[in-house]
């Protein structure tokens, strides 16, 4: 067996061994969810294209280091351009630029999106070129030849400079594990110079998986280029054996947790700016033999959009997996059970919440438009990284507090939960928890603190499942936040 040869087998063991961990059972070797979903999207691409500008304005009060980084899908294109956040997103990645082993390049359908790359420039919101290929003997006749990769670099930096675009975005997906470290790295470095050589201040990133193998040198990864987005889902799909959540922060072998500080941990250790932290705005269906968490799988159904999960959700009950961190609902469907695992407000806010106290570079959003015309998942980006009560209490001097009480992590929670809160003074203070009924459960401080920032851990053993007011009163002025204990 020649050395190629036996490189690949051994890539799609490592692939088929890692999905096999996650569902507990062995699973298929899946192809890349991009890849899957555009499969399955395209094909229903809408006729009704909407030329309504976005209603949406940066605002320049909205003042972020944050990156918000979301792709936006050829097939999604007509409809969602009309329910961009440009206030809210940082920017925009088109969904895709497909490339082949010899560095050609074709373009997404509907291109050039004039108007998005317009609007968003007016609103200081970058536009990124996202090239793809998913398959990995065509990245590895790409990656390592020299003329096929002088005509790739060449075909990208002509695409950004006729459409005045802002660098581009490798989603490059499956590679051998020959091609997983140097190869790789040097193909990222390369890029950079030659894109920063004519275009000063051009961005450079790759999406990362969230299962990767110990080939990828992500050290090195980062330093090629300006960050990594890593897409921090598909852990349970089409191949899962038993179901579960597309990006589930903890439980199980592999999740969100594991991925940073594990997987990625030589980069959150060095340099966690380089950092951004891809999550899903899509669902996950499949048949199933029972209606309990992690059933087994009779049939992969679908992948399904937020915008539907959410209503669909609500009319069969939302359930909430403890484990994952994840809501989930069922229903029947003929003599089988059909159950949905997705992410809403309240799962997303906690991985926001996350990468924000790791100092990761941002997060990203796979993918613009799932959530249509909704509002909830936009607010729920904005509160954290735009309008905290933190930065709203402390910079707003038009209120003249002196403390900010932060929103509790993780929310939900089982069994503790954290409580932070900042003091720009030594204040007397109170900080009590209260059921919805408003009676008094427990007081967790009540006196003389000093300035700075502070935290304190609530204990829900005692408590039931349920939701909860922490109250901060400071200097005869007070501030609450919402909080559920689900066990």
């Amino acid at each position: 067996m020649n050395r190629n040869l036996a490189a690949r087998i051994y890539s799609i063991v490592v692939c088929f061994l890692a999905f096999g961990i996650i569902n507990n059972t062995p699973g298929q070797v899946p192809v890349s969810v991009h890849q899957q979903q555009a499969l399955q999207f395209r094909k229903n691409v809408p006729i009704n294209i909407l030329d309504e500008h976005s209603k949406f304005k940066k605002s320049k009060s909205a003042n972020s280091s944050a990156i918000i980084f979301g792709y936006l899908p050829d097939w999604g294109y007509p409809y969602t351009k009309s329910y961009l956040r440009y206030d809210i997103l940082t920017h925009i990645a088109v969904f895709d630029f497909q490339v082949d082993s010899t560095g050609t390049i074709t373009n997404p359908l509907n291109w050039p999106w004039t108007d998005v790359i317009t609007l968003s420039h007016q609103n200081d919101v970058k536009v990124i070129l996202c090239a793809t290929n998913f398959s990995a003997a065509s990245i590895h006749a790409l990656m390592n030849s020299t003329t096929y990769k002088a005509a790739f670099y060449s075909n990208v930096m002509n695409i950004i400079l006729a459409n005045n675009l802002d660098g581009v975005n490798i989603d490059f997906e499956g590679l051998y594990q020959e091609d997983q470290g140097t190869v790789l790295n040097t193909f990222m470095t390369d890029l950079s110079t030659y894109i920063k050589a004519q275009k000063s201040g051009a961005e450079i990133s790759f999406a990362g998986s969230g299962i990767t193998s110990n080939y990828y040198k992500l050290l090195g990864l980062a330093n090629a280029c300006d960050y990594i987005f890593i897409m921090a889902y598909s852990y349970y799909g089409s191949w899962s054996t038993t179901t579960g959540g597309p990006s589930p922060l903890t439980g199980g072998s592999f999740n969100v947790t594991n991925t940073m500080n594990v997987q990625y941990g030589s980069v959150t250790t060095n340099a966690p700016q380089k950092l951004i932290l891809g999550l899903p705005y899509y669902g996950v269906q499949w048949n199933t033999t029972t209606n309990t968490e992690y059933a087994s799988v009779r049939k992969f159904l679908s992948y399904t959009l937020y915008a539907d999960d959410i209503v669909n959700s609500q009319a069969a009950g939302t359930k909430w997996c403890t484990g994952e961190q994840v809501p989930w609902y069922v229903t029947l469907a003929d003599t089988d059970y059909k159950q949905t695992w997705f992410d809403n407000d309240s799962s997303l806010g906690l991985k926001y919440t996350y990468a924000k106290s790791k100092n990761y570079g941002g997060v990203g959003i796979w993918a613009l438009g799932y959530d249509r015309d909704r509002t909830e998942l936009w607010d729920k980006l904005y509160e954290i990284y735009y309008n905290t009560s933190a930065v709203k209490d402390l910079q707003n001097t038009g209120n003249n507090k002196n403390f900010a009480l932060y929103q509790n992590y993780p929310n939900p929670f089982n069994p503790s939960t954290k409580i932070e809160f900042k003091l720009l003074n030594q204040s007397y203070i109170k900080l009590v928890i209260y059921d919805v009924l408003g009676r008094e459960m427990m007081v967790l401080a009540n006196g003389l603190w000093g300035k700075g920032n502070h935290s304190l851990v609530l204990n829900g053993d005692k408590l039931n499942s349920g939701y909860y007011v922490a109250s901060l009163t400071c200097n005869g002025q007070r501030e609450v936040i919402k909080m559920l204990l689900v066990k």
